[in-house]
């Protein structure tokens, strides 16, 4: 089967969606307990925001 965009083919992972919710909820609260790593921010809001993307 040929898909023509591959960006377009359905994503699927071994996590269930509370897993991932979890992994959000980890991340804040790390963030608010400890802030951030990077003087920019940028790591720690796109791996919240890539984890909400997967749940769509």
């Amino acid at each position: 089967m040929h898909i023509a965009n591959p960006l377009q083919r359905s994503f699927t992972t071994a996590h269930t969606r509370s897993l991932i919710d979890l992994e959000i909820e980890m991340a804040e609260a790390l963030i608010k307990k400890n802030g951030i790593a990077f003087p920019d921010y940028i790591f720690e809001k796109c791996y919240i925001v890539a984890l909400k993307f997967i749940l769509n």
